[in-house]
């Protein structure tokens, strides 16, 4: 089964006599239980094609469609980015359930109006993590960096709706904590089924994880591999990024 992305562009107008900056990324097919990695240069563009993913900027032309399943939405229901700095994922002051509840979509309606049925959904996506179920009722500002990191993850996986976006999400990590994330992602990503796009610059990582990495250059993608690729490697993406 494919996840479809259309289409995406988008161009920026150049400020005091600054060039303008343009993207276009063409429909992208994405199998569920894909890993993709999105590599580029700093400006390259990766950012911006994720915020365009999410709905958070609007693309030219036509918004941007998902098809999934004979179903077609358009960003953001649903769709979140998990970025670098824990802080920008969470609303600081709001406790870990809250946080939860904030991005949980339920399917049933009646979910609003009985609490416990909110407090189980909660507790289901919590599960495992035993930090974050100790500090259930604690505002978020008082967790560790990589207890936020963790707790932004498994709330923008709440929706399940088939896509999860990841911004350089493990870069202000500790290694352990990077270790538990990257479980949590290939977890998500093989029971739901579903697929992520995660922007990085770690090569290595990328080689180790992914399914299918592509490149984005001054805001064109340039480059597809699959793992299956004989360009698969070290030496070729280190050639195509310097």
């Amino acid at each position: 089964m494919e996840l479809i992305i259309s289409e995406a562009k988008k161009c920026f107008e150049g400020v005091d006599g600054e060039p303008h900056f343009k993207i276009a990324v063409p429909e992208l097919r994405l199998k569920l239980g894909e890993m993709v990695y999105l590599l580029g240069h700093n400006g390259s563009g990766k950012t911006v094609y994720l915020r365009l993913l999410s709905g958070e900027i609007p693309s030219d032309d036509s918004p941007v469609k998902l098809h999934l399943n004979n179903r077609s939405w358009n960003p953001p229901n649903g769709i979140s980015i998990v970025r670098q700095k824990a802080e920008d994922n969470l609303a600081l002051d709001l406790t870990v359930k809250e946080n939860i509840l904030l991005r949980l979509m339920p399917k049933d309606f009646l979910n609003w109006f009985f609490p416990d049925r909110r407090n189980e959904l909660v507790h289901t996506l919590l599960y495992g993590h035993n930090e974050l179920l100790k500090k259930y009722e604690q505002p978020v500002k008082n967790l560790s960096t990589g207890q936020k990191q963790t707790l932004a993850c498994l709330g923008a996986m709440a929706g399940k709706n088939g896509l999860l976006l990841l911004d350089e999400f493990l870069s202000a990590t500790d290694q352990r904590t990077s270790s538990i994330l990257r479980g949590i992602v290939k977890d998500f990503v093989i029971n739901t089924p579903a697929c992520t796009i995660i922007v990085s610059h770690d090569i290595q990582l990328a080689l180790n994880d992914a399914d299918r990495i592509l490149i984005l250059k001054a805001g064109e993608l340039t480059h597809d591999f699959k793992r299956d690729s004989p360009d698969w490697g070290q030496r070729q993406l280190e050639r195509l990024l310097t």
